[in-house]
């Protein structure tokens, strides 16, 4: 009888272990260095990816939009056809300070529809982020109406963009990207559109003299086009002007709108800064291509 009930309490044991695995989940990808762990909550897979394709890396560009992608996410409590999820992240650097923290990335207070089973959180790797630096970043679901949770974490490295050619002599940048300010984002691909407003953006200026509390800066622009026609040249944009630090925080470059028309693609832009009061220069060069 002792053996019967021995077996019996066995028994019962494993099938309650069995049944608590359902609820919970690890996983980890080790292209993307994602890892998930989900308590009453799962998802079929967590993915990267940007607006045109699926990521299979955590090497990414300075000012890249990236997206975690959380696919068919289950174990939500369900109300009239609706949920109601909370989602936050945080970035943290290796030196383990906070860059970036959001409580509530998603707008779920009227519900969301129970059809909707894939969730996504965005991140802009640009300020306060920087290239040159690795950092973790964790997400965090959790159901409004019930318990269940769900945490992925990845580790990832931001790059200079690639396609910026940098010479520097005494002048040096924190950060130098092609910023598109219609769209209100950073170019990493190396297109554009005709009639974008573009910026060749240098920022944390360091190397300038400092006289009388003003700095005396000159920025040339040159454009050409792939058979070396001259489309834009200006000698010296910054001429007889003093800036302040506080302006050059704000970010120092040069600006250009292609109209439409025909071009040979691709565009060779050159933008080079130099302080007046001394021998230091820096140059910034890229190619763009104009559709």
């Amino acid at each position: 009888m002792k053996n019967y009930m021995l077996r019996i309490g066995i028994l019962t044991f494993f099938v309650l272990i069995t049944a608590c695995k359902f609820d919970k989940s690890v996983s980890k990808n080790f292209n993307t260095s994602i890892s998930t762990e989900g308590d009453g909550l799962s998802a079929g897979e967590v993915y990267l990816s940007t607006d045109a394709e699926r990521l299979d890396d955590n090497v990414f560009i300075y000012g890249q939009k990236i997206y975690t992608n959380f696919e068919n996410m289950d174990g939500f409590v369900i109300e009239n056809d609706k949920y109601y999820a909370k989602m936050g992240v945080e970035v943290i650097s290796e030196s383990g300070e906070v860059v970036m923290q959001s409580n509530n990335l998603l707008d779920s207070s009227a519900g969301l529809d129970a059809s909707l089973r894939t969730l996504f959180g965005e991140l802009i790797l640009a300020q306060p982020m920087h290239s040159g630096a690795k950092y973790t970043a964790s997400y965090d679901i959790s159901d409004e109406r019930g318990e269940g949770t769900f945490t992925s974490t990845m580790d990832f490295e931001i790059l200079p963009n690639p396609n910026i050619t940098v010479k520097e002599s005494g002048l040096k940048a924190q950060e130098i990207y092609i910023f598109n300010t219609d769209s209100k984002s950073v170019i990493t691909n190396s297109e554009t559109q005709f009639g974008d407003n573009l910026q060749f953006q240098f920022e944390g200026l360091e190397g300038y003299t400092l006289v009388d509390g003003f700095v005396a800066l000159g920025l040339s622009i040159k454009v050409e086009d792939a058979r070396g026609k001259q489309i834009l040249y200006n000698k010296n944009a910054f001429e007889n002007t003093l800036i302040t630090e506080a302006q050059i925080a704000q970010g120092v470059g040069g600006t250009l709108v292609f109209s439409k028309g025909m071009i040979n693609n691709p565009v060779t832009w050159e933008v080079e800064i130099w302080d007046v009061n001394s021998d230091a220069r820096l140059k910034g060069t890229t190619q763009l291509k104009v559709n």
